[in-house]
């Protein structure tokens, strides 16, 4: 009897490392695609659509806040998301703060995170990175404009999904500026991709002007949620 059962044992395990040496392949292939360029596989899947959008030149540019003289209009070179930003704030008469320069930080689509030009005056209280966690990515923001200046903002990011960005899963960055966050009206946040940005700079750097806009994927908006 205690033959048979260290036979019986034997042929168990026998046949389950038979089984694990070919599963393990295609279990290690199923996750090389899940990790394809360094990316998660839905992050992969909604660059997909990125990629198709760009083909397809699906997307608009969302109207500017704030002003300027002189335009400037950027978006990788790969397709990619924003998933932060380098702000630049100012401070005026010795305490009030506002928003004078903008640089974007993008996901593209071979999985690297790359630095867009810094736009507008960088004179100030200096940079500000304000990135999304991992999984997330900017899903417009939250500014106030009076006249040609951006008296503040902040940044809304949004989860990833396989198709775009869930609103029911999203949070707000720090507020950079001198009104009050709570009444700050929301620009895009509704679920589209970001993948690049638009605007005004100004001619003198003494100027607190600027412009900034964003550009979604979608040439037809969809409504707020």
């Amino acid at each position: 009897m205690l033959v048979r059962r260290c036979v019986s044992a034997a042929v168990l395990l026998t046949a389950f490392v038979l089984l694990t040496s070919f599963t393990t392949p295609a279990a290690a292939q199923k996750e090389k695609e899940k990790k394809k360029d360094g990316l998660d596989e839905t992050t992969s899947a909604l660059m997909d659509v990125l990629k198709k959008a760009a083909e397809d030149k699906d997307f608009r540019r969302d109207r500017k806040h704030g002003g300027g003289t002189t335009p400037y209009d950027e978006a990788p070179a790969k397709p990619g998301l924003i998933v932060g930003f380098d702000l630049y704030p100012g401070v005026r008469d010795k305490t009030v703060q506002y928003v004078r320069g903008v640089r974007a930080v993008y996901l593209t689509s071979d999985g690297k995170t790359t630095l867009g030009k810094v736009y507008g005056w960088t004179s100030g209280i200096g940079a500000v990175r304000v990135k999304a966690k991992d999984g997330y990515a900017v899903a417009g923001c939250k500014i106030h404009t009076s006249g040609d200046e951006i008296d503040g903002m902040s940044i809304v990011f949004a989860k990833i999904t396989e198709s775009g960005l869930d609103m029911k899963d999203s949070y707000d960055s720090k507020y950079y500026g001198h009104r009050d966050p709570d009444t700050a009206p929301k620009v895009v946040c509704t679920g589209e991709p970001i993948v690049g940005i638009r605007g005004l700079i100004s001619e003198k750097a003494s100027s607190h002007h600027f412009g900034f806009g964003l550009v979604v994927v979608g040439k037809d908006p969809k409504k707020d949620k």
